[in-house]
């Protein structure tokens, strides 16, 4: 998982009772997102949405259906593609040869084994798509039947009721990388009722692109033809499925974390606690434990409220454009 706003990692914060996802950039001082969410809710909800909203059976037929359609439309360009893919394979082979007898040379730096390996894995990657290219030359693409989808999506939804590994592998060949963007602006639709008064809560808003391709790579589910599929770039854009999911409530560290890097600053310039307590309009317990925090403590318990997140799904419409919302 991604930051939406800096792109660093969304990784998992020690907490009091629970475990809770954060930005990594933000414990470095190096992002404004502050926002914290607990790592149950967060797995809760988005496997919720995929197995209610999203990997349907109504949903994934008519994505297979769509990427039929592209396959049959692209037929007559099949050629072409091979010709500008081997020839862009050929380049990157050229470049590996070169960074390969660079390192013989001994001039051997971080850079150039990162570029290496980068050139390697686009070879691979290149490798692959030419495979599935020749391949359909004499095999069209055929969505597999209802019944399969049906099948597939309900061996899908048992391995992600388990907390094990293959429900994180699984997870992993769906999502790809879940970016989460904090909403924090006051004037959101979202808000809750506390003690008979309208507050706005922070919460984060999941970006989703789940491969539907994906569920045809299992070794043992799935012929070869359609795994082969898999391996097209426009036949894995055709088959994602977007979506944005609320992740609600979310908590953010309390008053006086927010406010410790002010009150150490004013502390430095030789005011007291009650001093920067009167500065701020906070109460001097509050500056005290601030002038002292020193960024590694635990965040506290998060918000009550409803367990659960709404998510705005995006569905293909007749003419393959993804729109509208559940």
């Amino acid at each position: 998982m991604r930051c939406n706003l800096c792109s660093g990692a969304i990784v998992l914060i020690s907490g009091k009772g629970s475990r809770y996802y954060g930005c990594v950039n933000a414990r470095r001082k190096n992002c404004t997102n502050a926002l914290l969410v607990p790592r149950a809710r967060l797995e809760r909800v988005i496997i919720a949405e995929l197995k209610e909203s999203i990997l349907t059976p109504d949903n994934v037929a008519f994505v297979y259906k769509q990427v039929e359609q592209l396959a049959a439309r692209g037929l007559n360009k099949v050629p072409e593609f091979l010709r500008k893919k081997r020839a862009e394979r050929d380049r990157l082979l050229s470049q590996v040869q070169n960074y390969l007898n660079f390192v013989k040379a001994g001039n051997f730096s971080k850079a150039v084994s990162e570029a290496l390996k980068e050139a390697e894995a686009k070879s691979e990657e290149l490798g692959g798509e030419i495979e599935a290219l020749e391949y359909q030359r004499t095999n069209r693409f055929k969505a597999p039947p209802r019944e399969w989808v049906e099948h597939r999506l309900a061996e899908l939804h048992g391995t992600l009721s388990r907390n094990t590994a293959a429900s994180a592998g699984a997870l992993k060949e769906l999502l790809g990388t879940v970016r989460l963007e904090p909403v924090s602006d006051q004037e959101s639709d979202l808000s809750w009722i506390v003690n008979g008064e309208k507050r706005f809560k922070p919460y984060y808003l999941a970006h989703l692109r789940t491969q539907t391709l994906a569920l045809l790579t299992s070794r043992d589910k799935g012929s070869t033809s359609l795994q082969m599929w898999t391996r097209l770039q426009s036949s894995r854009t055709a088959g994602l499925i977007t979506a944005r999911i609320r992740i609600l409530p979310v908590r953010q560290p309390p008053l006086y974390q927010r406010i410790a890097p002010k009150a150490r600053q004013l502390q430095a310039l030789g005011m007291t606690p009650p001093q920067i307590a009167r500065a701020l309009g906070i109460d001097p317990k509050t500056a005290l434990k601030a002038c002292t925090y020193s960024g590694q403590g635990h965040p506290s318990s998060p918000f009550q409220g409803e367990d659960r997140g709404e998510g705005d799904v995006d569905l293909p419409d007749s003419s393959g454009a993804m729109k509208g919302h559940i």
